[in-house]
């Protein structure tokens, strides 16, 4: 079927599900943002909040990654116990395996790790959880592997150590099919690797920081052929790209620069009226199909604000609780997620649509952050519960579509 028919069969579905979420749901009031002039947002898009539930006997849950089918990874945790992977597909919670999860795709193959290291040892093995299945992707004589990303395929990139009595990321690999494919970035020698980006084309990108001097750079890689991004002196990294080729990270330093790659041609994502410097959100949905990036801006006394990058401009997300903000994700639509803060120290998620902000709420807890959003109106975060436990939260909200 074709991605078009895909996303049309989808729609289909999630309508049919969104009118019976609203005939279900209990109504929750919101605090709502003004308007800015012009904006289109109708009173409340949201339709539902819930806590998803740990596994039995777990006392903790955290979402991570959304898919378009509205599959939730994440992990359950049983106290002081090892974690476990998590697959919840509306409020039931599948037990994966032992470990942590940390991304998921659009197939629902949920990716992540199993931290197996002892007293001198370093050892940390990527998994592939998919359908009741457990794949070990350790290459052979690793330790401590570091993997975050899947693409539609179930290619995953991963940074390891050489040997289990070592946890710098020397090496880097993709699986791929049962495969595992080095790769090598040009010009390094030694640590650090990380590889945070695929996208479903194939494309891999990371970034090198070596353990002395000051030679660290970004880098790309497309059928385990790598190039260096440019950028400017210093560190540099990737968060995020899209299917059309466009890249964007962040340039550490002072200031600190949003970036955007554009083939090989970098440009600086200028920061907010009155603002020092610009940094993007360090994840797999800091940009969308359409080059909506997403970050946040920080002042002089160092409070950020919440900042959606469009056309180049920087568009001011608002600080719902008055004091500081982040985006974290946006979708395809051009929905944002991200969280405010008052001056207390307490988080609470938001969406931002058209212009106009709505409190997400903290679902009865003291605190909420999101992670994530598809494009069909599911929203997962994190918080804090009411009894000082972590809790993993699932809002949905009327999809633009």
């Amino acid at each position: 079927m074709s991605r078009i028919g895909d996303l049309a069969r989808l729609a289909r579905q999630y309508r049919r599900a969104t009118l019976l979420a609203v005939v279900v749901a209990v109504a929750i009031p919101l605090a709502t943002a003004p308007p800015t002039q012009g904006a289109s947002l109708p009173v409340n898009p949201l339709l539902s909040a819930v806590v998803l539930p740990a596994l039995p006997g777990h006392t903790r849950a955290e979402a991570v990654a959304v898919n378009d089918l509205g599959q939730i990874a994440g992990t359950s945790t049983p106290g002081p116990a090892p974690s476990r992977a998590v697959l919840w597909s509306g409020q039931t919670a599948t037990d994966l395996g032992g470990g942590h999860a940390s991304g998921i795709n659009s197939r629902g193959q949920v990716v992540g790790w199993e931290y197996l290291g002892g007293y001198g040892t370093y050892v940390q093995q990527p998994r592939l959880w998919h359908r009741g299945t457990t794949t070990d992707l350790t290459p052979p004589g690793s330790g401590l592997v570091v993997t975050s990303v899947v693409n539609r395929d179930g290619v995953v990139p991963m940074t390891y150590s050489a040997s289990p009595s070592g946890y710098h990321q020397e090496r880097a690999a993709v699986y791929s099919g049962g495969t595992l494919t080095p790769i090598e970035p040009p010009g390094v020698s030694g640590p650090h690797l990380s590889l945070t980006v695929v996208t479903d084309r194939g494309v891999v990108a990371g970034a090198y920081l070596p353990m002395f001097g000051a030679d660290s750079f970004a880098f790309r890689c497309e059928a385990a052929r790598c190039a260096r991004l440019p950028g400017p002196a210093g560190r540099y990294s990737v968060s995020a790209a899209n299917e059309k080729g466009v890249l964007v990270g962040t340039a550490e330093g002072l200031p600190t620069y949003a970036l955007r790659w554009d083939g090989d041609r970098v440009s600086a994502l200028p920061p907010l009226a009155g603002e020092v410097s610009a940094r993007v959100a360090p994840g797999p949905q800091a940009v969308n199909e359409s080059g909506d990036v997403v970050g946040h801006t920080v002042g002089s006394g160092g409070l950020t604000r919440a900042t959606l990058w469009r056309r180049g401009q920087a568009i001011d997300l608002g600080a719902p609780l008055g004091h500081q903000s982040q985006a974290v994700a946006v979708n395809d639509f051009g929905d944002v997620v991200g969280w405010s803060e008052d001056g207390v120290g307490q988080r609470r998620a938001f969406l931002w649509r058209d212009g106009r902000s709505t409190d997400l709420g903290t679902v009865g807890g003291q605190s909420s952050e999101p992670v994530a959003l598809n494009n069909w109106g599911v929203i997962v975060g994190r918080g804090v519960a009411a009894n000082g436990g972590g809790q993993a939260l699932k809002w949905v909200v009327a999809p633009l579509i």
